[in-house]
């Protein structure tokens, strides 16, 4: 049954000066998912940051960062700790323009290794973690004109690393999908592409028909010359069978790989900068997709991830801009899965433009948290959910205040119920109660 809000907000600001109830904390209560992310670390970086990943690469337990410097021609590296905070390590000069960058442990010593993608001089640097966050150029491999993206996969099952690199298309008979087979020693054979009449800015690798393979999903990039997909089933011996079709949207600049329906198939989700959207693309488990859902967006979008923000058993989607800040926040927006399938749409503020976002668990606290570069200020901006450290800052600007009290009695602007802030599946006098008891006790 749901229970009218009969409360007013003198009424709960009355009550909250009476209790003197001794304070329970709450560990396990509701917060809201675009007003949680308080707490914003700021950490500089070389010039024009791009693209950030995260993993553990001195081997503490504890996620790093590698960020990429595009006008500094460099990558910064910075350490964590257990609190979600990073300490400056050291920058590291690559080439010209560094576009992108991939993890791997390609030399098999238990380290993560780096591999960034020079998009002047057409190289791929691979550098060599010493096992402590140290990282030395090892080698140089020549790729195609304008590399734009990197990906790392085992394309003939052989134990070594492959490369794959995308490029625009200027003539015909240029690939738009360049493949490079590793081998011993570091050591890659001549590339071959697969070619198509595609701008590809990105590409997936999944396995998208279960058969145990890598295969290659491409989605039509910048130019908005038609609405296409290609996916290419690997056969496991570094041979892909004829690209399977589907329709996409134009402009896609980067996508991934997740379930997004809980069905067991593995699902595209992109952004379109032409049409100002996000796309789902839903997989078969064939390797074919027949049906997508376009999420509209209010300016153009960068990158997108995905993450369980909620409590729900569906994923979230997180997405940068990179061109124009918003009125209403800054260059992340979260799209909230709901139980009718829809997406709500969530701004959080931050101080610059995106070019990308990384989602991870940073501080070990059970809640996503991610992190994304901010353009202009030539810093990493690091957002740490707060979910759980104030019950009752249901805002999450760290106060306890009239906004916290508005939040609970208004969660969803004229559904005419309140925060079921105990989560016993009841709005009832139990969820005011518990709140004003958790508003007392204050913040630690």
């Amino acid at each position: 049954m749901i229970v009218q809000k009969h409360f007013t907000t003198l009424t709960i600001a009355t009550a909250l000066t009476s209790i003197s109830t001794q304070a329970i904390a709450q560990s396990d209560s509701i917060c809201l998912i675009d007003q949680r992310f308080s707490r914003v670390d700021l950490y500089p970086v070389g010039e024009h940051p791009g693209q950030v990943e995260l993993a553990d690469l001195d081997q503490d337990g504890y996620l790093d960062a590698v960020v990429l410097n595009r006008t500094a021609g460099s990558f910064t590296v910075l350490l964590g700790d257990p609190s979600g905070a990073f300490t400056h390590l050291t920058e590291i000069p690559t080439g010209q323009l560094p576009t992108a960058q991939e993890f791997d442990d390609i030399d098999h010593d238990g380290d993560t290794d780096l591999l960034i993608v020079d998009a002047e001089t057409d190289e791929i640097t691979i550098f060599l973690n010493d096992g402590n966050a140290g990282f030395v150029e090892h080698s140089r491999v020549e790729v195609g004109e304008r590399s734009r993206s990197i990906k790392v996969a085992d394309f003939n099952n052989d134990g070594y690393t492959d490369i794959v690199c995308t490029h625009h298309q200027y003539q015909i008979d240029d690939p738009t999908i360049e493949i490079l087979l590793g081998g011993p020693n570091i050591t890659f054979a001549e590339p071959f592409g697969l070619y198509d009449d595609m701008h590809t800015n990105d590409v997936s690798i999944a396995d998208f028909n279960n058969d145990g393979n890598a295969d290659i999903a491409a989605l039509e990039g910048i130019y908005p010359s038609a609405n296409r997909g290609r996916i290419y089933l690997g056969n496991g011996n570094a041979t892909f069978d004829d690209p399977i079709l589907f329709n996409s949207r134009r402009s896609t600049i980067t996508s991934t790989v997740a379930d997004m329906n809980n069905d067991g198939h593995l699902d595209i989700v992109s952004v379109s900068r032409i049409d100002f959207s996000v796309i789902i693309h839903y997989g078969d488990g064939t390797g074919a997709f027949n049906d997508d859902r376009q999420i509209p967006l209010f300016v153009e979008a960068a990158n997108v991830a995905t993450a369980h923000l909620n409590d729900d058993d569906m994923l979230d989607i997180v997405v940068s801009y990179d061109g124009i800040l918003i009125g209403d926040g800054g260059g992340i927006s979260i799209l909230e899965s709901r139980s009718n399938g829809s997406f709500r749409l969530n701004y959080v503020p931050n101080i610059g433009l995106s070019s990308w976002v990384a989602v991870a668990d940073l501080n070990d606290d059970g809640q996503t948290d991610f992190v994304a570069p901010a353009r202009g200020t030539d810093s990493l901006e690091v957002f740490l959910d707060q979910c759980g450290v104030c019950p009752a800052d249901l805002n999450g600007d760290g106060m306890l205040d009239y906004f916290d009290v508005s939040a609970l009695l208004n969660p969803n602007p004229g559904a005419n119920q309140f925060l079921d802030y105990n989560l016993d599946g009841t709005t009832n006098f139990f969820d005011i109660s518990d709140f004003l008891i958790d508003f007392q006790s204050g913040c630690p």
